[in-house]
């Protein structure tokens, strides 16, 4: 009671007072990140190895068991788990609370390192990928659905191309990862009985085939105020000019290229991802977020363009959104703000009610969205993100 005398004492003070903490916890509420989890730290990596055309069951014992056993030495690691798949080997590591993830990652790559070269001929260095946030999920999930009279493998370039790197550049936009696409390929099919009759192993074609074929960056060249890219190329790179690799035959040592003895022509590699959109066959493009950004603001920004993105694409593929989270953010917001009006509502009735006098009951029954303001402003200062949780916990608080 005493407080609500010296209010009402020095009205002017206590207004400004009060003005000032509402309009820095509202200005603090609107720039709080709004997101659909709590940001949880769970040290964790991930080392991931590919070998081109081999099957899983050889990628398992290959690669995964040796990589395995390399890794269970690693310092704190208190889970290993692996996925063995065609040309891909993944082994995810999960390692005890509170431990230095640096120096688990270095001690990682150290091991790799020491194990590279004995693994076999053919197979790519491992990579390291650390993960420390259970929350680090796609917050959008996009279709890509071709247009009339179009298919996947038409869409695929443009989306693999001009599509992803447009979505790359939008604010916010950590990463994409697109499932579903079609990749072309060029195919040699040998003759083994044209092989046979020549005296050419099936061997010999295909190295020669692959020799034929390279382009690579060597590193670069300055001249001046100039930096050149230095290739190495053999300029090899359409159908016709792979038909006409030239090829020793075994018996008359006559040379014939590659066309005498395959087919070559270009086709659609075997998929390893589909995605379907309301039963139609399409492109899945899943969204992450950068750790700065709030996932209610990157998808707002991904919205605003794709409005601009439909009209240039709409001759090819229609973009769809199939999954949007930030749906229950946006619905704990407004519990939470229905809740903040109930609850001071409720206390002022009641303080009405007991004291008789409507200006205690105005005055404390304000303090709750004072306070609430002050609990904005903490949460912007220390970089707590609003989210599901902590919205639950001060709706309960105030209901």
């Amino acid at each position: 009671m005493r407080l609500v005398r010296r209010a009402a004492e020095h009205p002017v003070s206590v207004l400004m007072v009060y003005a000032a903490i509402m309009s820095f916890g509202l200005v603090s509420f609107a720039q709080l990140n709004r997101e659909l989890l709590p940001s949880l730290p769970v040290p964790a990596a991930r080392v991931v190895t590919e070998y081109q055309g081999i099957p899983a069951s050889e990628i398992e014992t290959l690669v995964t068991i040796p990589v395995e056993n390399a890794l269970s030495s690693v310092k704190a690691v208190r889970e290993i788990s692996s996925v063995s798949k065609d040309e891909l080997s993944a082994v995810h590591l999960l390692f005890d609370w509170g431990v230095d993830r640096q120096q688990a990652a270095v001690e990682i790559r150290e091991k790799i390192d020491a194990l590279y070269p004995f693994l076999p001929h053919g197979a790519d260095k491992p990579l390291v990928f650390a993960t420390d946030d259970i929350s680090d999920q796609p917050v959008l999930t996009l279709a890509v659905v071709p247009a009339s009279g179009r298919r996947i493998r038409d869409i695929s370039n443009l989306v693999r191309g001009e599509l992803a790197t447009r979505l790359q550049q939008i604010s916010g936009v950590a990463s994409l990862r697109i499932v579903g696409l079609e990749e072309a390929e060029i195919r040699v099919d040998a003759d083994g009985q044209k092989l046979a009759a020549a005296g050419v192993p099936l061997q010999v074609v295909a190295h020669i085939v692959a020799s034929s074929i390279y382009d690579a960056p060597l590193g670069t060249v300055i001249e001046g105020e100039r930096e050149y890219l230095v290739k190495a190329t053999t300029g090899v790179d359409t159908v016709e000019e792979i038909r006409q690799i030239p090829i020793a035959a075994a018996g008359d040592g006559s040379v014939v290229p590659v066309a005498e003895f395959a087919h070559v022509y270009w086709d659609v590699r075997e998929r390893t991802s589909f995605f379907h959109f309301n039963g139609r066959e399409a492109v899945g493009i899943f969204v992450s977020k950068t750790p700065a950004s709030g996932s209610l603001n990157t998808v707002r920004n991904v919205r605003n363009s794709l409005k601009t993105l439909g009209p240039m694409f709409a001759n090819d593929l229609e973009v769809q959104i199939v999954k949007d989270p930030t749906g229950e953010i946006e619905s704990g917001i407004r519990n939470l703000l229905i809740a903040m009006a109930l609850g001071c509502l409720s206390v002022f009735l009641v303080l009405l009610l007991l004291f008789g006098r409507a200006a205690v009951a105005l005055i404390v029954s304000a303090s709750i969205p004072a306070a609430m303001m002050m609990v904005f402003l903490f949460m912007k200062f220390a970089e707590i993100s609003l989210n599901i949780i902590s919205l639950s916990g001060i709706v309960i608080v105030i209901a």
